[in-house]
Protein backbone atom coordinates (compact mmCIF):
# COMPACT_ATOMS: atom_id res chain seq x y z
CA UNK A 1 0.00 0.00 0.00
CA UNK A 2 1.32 3.31 -0.81
CA UNK A 3 0.38 6.61 0.53
CA UNK A 4 1.35 9.97 0.31
CA UNK A 5 0.17 13.55 1.66
CA UNK A 6 0.43 16.80 -0.89
CA UNK A 7 -0.24 20.85 0.35
CA UNK A 8 -1.44 22.14 -3.07
CA UNK A 9 -1.59 26.28 -3.47
CA UNK A 10 -3.54 27.58 -6.61
CA UNK A 11 -1.00 30.50 -8.34
CA UNK A 12 -4.58 31.41 -9.98
CA UNK A 13 -7.01 31.42 -7.17
CA UNK A 14 -4.91 32.04 -4.43
CA UNK A 15 -6.07 29.22 -2.36
CA UNK A 16 -4.46 26.04 -0.90
CA UNK A 17 -5.30 22.58 0.18
CA UNK A 18 -4.41 18.75 1.37
CA UNK A 19 -4.96 16.02 -0.50
CA UNK A 20 -4.51 12.80 0.48
CA UNK A 21 -3.49 9.79 -1.38
CA UNK A 22 -3.71 5.78 -0.84
CA UNK A 23 -2.99 3.30 -3.45
CA UNK A 24 -2.47 -0.72 -3.33
CA UNK A 25 -4.21 -3.99 -3.87
CA UNK A 26 -7.55 -5.20 -2.35
CA UNK A 27 -6.84 -8.54 -2.99
CA UNK A 28 -8.41 -11.22 -5.09
CA UNK A 29 -6.71 -9.05 -7.90
CA UNK A 30 -8.67 -6.00 -7.31
CA UNK A 31 -6.74 -2.50 -7.25
CA UNK A 32 -7.77 0.85 -5.49
CA UNK A 33 -6.98 4.39 -5.46
CA UNK A 34 -8.31 7.22 -3.07
CA UNK A 35 -7.61 10.64 -3.07
CA UNK A 36 -8.92 13.01 -0.72
CA UNK A 37 -8.71 16.84 -1.02
CA UNK A 38 -9.30 19.09 2.15
CA UNK A 39 -10.53 22.54 1.73
CA UNK A 40 -10.11 25.56 4.16
CA UNK A 41 -13.54 25.76 5.80
CA UNK A 42 -14.06 22.19 5.73
CA UNK A 43 -15.04 21.05 2.83
CA UNK A 44 -14.39 17.87 0.94
CA UNK A 45 -14.15 16.17 -1.98
CA UNK A 46 -12.44 12.73 -2.98
CA UNK A 47 -13.15 9.67 -5.14
CA UNK A 48 -12.28 5.91 -4.03
CA UNK A 49 -11.92 3.51 -7.56
CA UNK A 50 -11.73 -0.09 -7.42
CA UNK A 51 -11.07 -2.47 -10.40
CA UNK A 52 -10.26 -5.61 -11.57
CA UNK A 53 -8.68 -6.21 -14.82
CA UNK A 54 -9.30 -8.78 -17.70
CA UNK A 55 -11.73 -11.06 -16.23
CA UNK A 56 -12.65 -12.34 -19.18
CA UNK A 57 -10.47 -13.24 -22.38
CA UNK A 58 -10.20 -10.05 -24.50
CA UNK A 59 -9.39 -7.26 -21.51
CA UNK A 60 -13.09 -7.17 -20.22
CA UNK A 61 -12.85 -5.99 -16.17
CA UNK A 62 -15.46 -4.63 -13.52
CA UNK A 63 -14.47 -1.68 -11.70
CA UNK A 64 -16.48 1.57 -9.79
CA UNK A 65 -15.84 4.49 -7.80
CA UNK A 66 -17.07 6.23 -4.64
CA UNK A 67 -17.27 9.91 -4.75
CA UNK A 68 -16.86 11.67 -1.32
CA UNK A 69 -18.31 15.49 -1.41
CA UNK A 70 -18.53 16.74 1.66
CA UNK A 71 -20.48 13.71 3.02
CA UNK A 72 -18.64 10.23 2.56
CA UNK A 73 -20.14 7.82 -0.54
CA UNK A 74 -21.99 10.93 -1.82
CA UNK A 75 -22.14 8.96 -4.81
CA UNK A 76 -21.35 5.49 -6.11
CA UNK A 77 -21.11 3.92 -9.62
CA UNK A 78 -19.71 0.59 -10.75
CA UNK A 79 -19.82 -1.19 -14.26
CA UNK A 80 -17.05 -2.94 -17.15
CA UNK A 81 -14.19 -1.87 -18.48
CA UNK A 82 -12.82 -2.59 -21.85
CA UNK A 83 -8.88 -2.79 -22.37
CA UNK A 84 -8.23 -2.98 -26.37
CA UNK A 85 -4.24 -3.67 -27.01
CA UNK A 86 -3.09 -1.84 -30.33
CA UNK A 87 0.02 -3.24 -31.15
CA UNK A 88 -0.27 -2.80 -34.79
CA UNK A 89 2.27 -0.76 -36.90
CA UNK A 90 3.61 1.01 -33.86
CA UNK A 91 5.44 4.54 -35.26
CA UNK A 92 9.21 4.12 -34.44
CA UNK A 93 10.49 7.51 -33.11
CA UNK A 94 14.12 7.76 -32.73
CA UNK A 95 15.04 7.10 -29.35
CA UNK A 96 11.47 6.77 -28.00
CA UNK A 97 10.02 4.37 -30.01
CA UNK A 98 12.07 1.41 -29.55
CA UNK A 99 10.96 1.99 -25.55
CA UNK A 100 7.16 1.46 -26.69
CA UNK A 101 6.42 -2.18 -26.87
CA UNK A 102 2.32 -1.89 -26.57
CA UNK A 103 -0.20 0.61 -26.92
CA UNK A 104 -3.79 0.19 -25.56
CA UNK A 105 -7.32 1.91 -25.37
CA UNK A 106 -9.12 1.65 -22.21
CA UNK A 107 -12.53 2.91 -21.27
CA UNK A 108 -15.22 2.06 -18.27
CA UNK A 109 -18.74 3.03 -17.71
CA UNK A 110 -19.99 3.74 -14.46
CA UNK A 111 -23.34 4.72 -14.20
CA UNK A 112 -23.92 7.09 -11.15
CA UNK A 113 -27.13 7.31 -8.76
CA UNK A 114 -27.01 8.95 -5.54
CA UNK A 115 -26.82 7.07 -2.31
CA UNK A 116 -27.97 9.79 -0.12
CA UNK A 117 -30.99 11.90 -1.30
CA UNK A 118 -30.60 15.91 -1.05
CA UNK A 119 -32.50 18.19 0.08
CA UNK A 120 -34.34 20.63 -2.36
CA UNK A 121 -34.40 24.27 -1.49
Amino acid sequence: MNTSAEYLHSEFKGESYVRLNIMGPLGKGFGTYTFLELYPGGGYFGKSMYSKNNIWKGGLGFGGEFVHANHPFAQHGFGVTLQIPYVDKIPKIPKVGSLIKSVSLSTKLYPFSPLQKTEKE
